[in-house]
């Protein structure tokens, strides 16, 4: 699977104090200085900064105290938070590594008023104004300091009715995304190791929230699969830990199961009734071991009995079927019942869309992290997907197109796919519009559907 993100980002350092900074206390004119030193523009430094100007002599008179009490102003922009036309001003300032204070200031028709006053001591290290992919307010986005080696918990708050709220506090292992680089954020992302004892995480998955009315909302996930189980076993586990786990909990209100965990479970188990039981993460927490099933086998056939933690039952029925195990009848109280076998989906993507997604995220990852073993998988299943010998020849912009594959993940409308389909032969163009230039990149292909797979057959540069 392409390995955009991992779980740990890199922090960023604490904001450097005025090197006066270890004075208990400092003069007025040593903050107003390090202020200066964070305005490009030198023209409008002494405008801004000069204790006669407006918003800081509007500071200075009604928190007397402030600039003795801080080490160096942090923060400086104005910007039309509340979008009426006329800019705002946000200014922070610093003590240790630490935002110490932070105002928002309006200039009405020469009169300084404080919309906001913030004291956050030891809670947050960095201050940015941010905007979102589709959404027009500018919010105000603090990064928390709680814990230096997570990926950073953020707090973001926007005008709402003339004043500012707070819209979302993204939890610790989340982190703000701007995928093609053009300025907007387009969402968060989270990616989560395996882990065995949380039952939420049995295989490593990423999820990506898009920021809503409400807050941020979890719109899609990736999970790295493993290869099909091949023990019955095995078969049994991953049934229940996918099943049972957060990819399919109501906890997280996914409108749609990832399609990679859907289309294993329907190969896992072919007995549609299932779908019935319902089975919580909350009953089956542990890691399971062939030791904790009753398994009776009979060639081809088997069944199996599990027990969970509150001495409910679990009955299974299952059958090797082209050489490979498959749950075919799932009981809750009794040992056997009838069943009827539904089709077995392939162990390949079922959609063309599917399997030009899966092509190019497998061209464009970053294979230098991967094992010989990893790395002989990923050749195969390339060659799986793609027969035509001159495809890797072709200079393609792997960049370009590794960022449309993960926006896709925000925004299915990212890449568009015009098909030309006639029988069992399609032609499709693929599109992705780069959201900065405004450049336009284009992958064509042609695909054959036989022996119940889609291939591509040849790759156009």
């Amino acid at each position: 699977m392409l390995q955009l993100f991992s779980c740990t980002k890199e922090k960023k350092t604490a904001p450097k104090s005025n090197p006066v900074a270890k004075a208990k206390q400092l003069p007025k004119q040593k903050v107003l200085d390090s202020l200066n030193e964070i305005v490009d523009d030198e023209a409008l430094i002494a405008s801004r900064f000069d204790l006669k100007k407006p918003y800081l002599a509007f500071l200075n008179k009604k928190y007397p105290e402030l600039l003795d009490n801080v080490d160096a102003g942090y923060f400086y922009e104005e910007k039309d938070i509340d979008l009426d036309g006329r800019k705002e001003v946000v200014i922070a300032f610093e003590k240790g590594p630490s935002i110490e204070r932070l105002f928002v200031l309006r200039n009405k028709k020469g009169k300084i008023e404080e919309i906001a006053n913030w004291g956050y001591a030891n809670m947050f290290y960095d201050v940015k104004l941010i905007s979102f992919y589709g959404k027009k307010p500018i919010y105000i986005c603090f990064e928390s300091n709680y814990n230096p080696n997570s990926n950073g918990n953020y707090l973001l708050y926007e005008f709402v009715g003339n004043k500012l709220k707070d819209v979302y506090n993204l939890g610790f292992y989340a982190i703000l995304v701007d995928i093609d680089n053009d300025g907007l954020y387009d969402g968060a992302m989270d990616t989560c190791p395996k882990c065995f004892n949380s039952g939420r995480n049995y295989y490593e998955y990423t999820q990506y929230f898009s920021l809503e009315n409400d807050g941020f909302k979890l719109v899609n996930m990736n999970v790295s699969l493993p290869n099909y189980p091949n023990t019955i076993s095995n078969i049994l586990i991953e049934y229940l830990m996918l099943k049972s786990s957060s990819y399919v909990d109501e906890h997280w209100k996914l409108k749609n199961i990832p399609s990679e965990v859907n289309q294993r479970l329907r190969q896992l188990c072919l007995d549609k009734e299932a779908c019935k039981i319902k089975i919580k993460y909350a009953d089956y927490l542990n890691e399971y071991k062939e030791a904790d099933f009753s398994i009776k086998q009979n060639n081809n056939r088997a069944t199996a009995t599990l027990i969970n933690g509150k001495k409910e039952k679990l009955f299974f029925q299952l059958e090797k079927l082209k050489d490979k195990w498959h749950i075919v009848k799932i009981n809750k109280g009794r040992a056997k019942g009838p069943y009827k076998l539904s089709d077995i989906p392939p162990d390949y993507p079922e959609k063309i869309e599917d399997v030009l997604l899966k092509y190019i995220s497998l061209r464009s990852s970053d294979n230098s992290n991967l094992t010989s073993e990893e790395l002989v998988n990923e050749k195969k299943q390339i060659s799986e997907l793609c027969i035509d010998k001159n495809a890797s020849k072709i200079n393609w912009n792997k960049s370009i197109w590794e960022t449309a594959y993960t926006l896709r993940f925000f925004r299915a409308s990212a890449i568009k796919f015009s098909k030309t389909e006639n029988k069992n032969n399609a032609s499709v163009i693929m599109t992705y519009i780069d959201n900065k230039t405004k450049s336009k990149y284009q992958l064509k292909f042609e695909l054959h559907n036989s022996n119940e797979k889609c291939q591509i057959t040849k790759v156009f540069e």
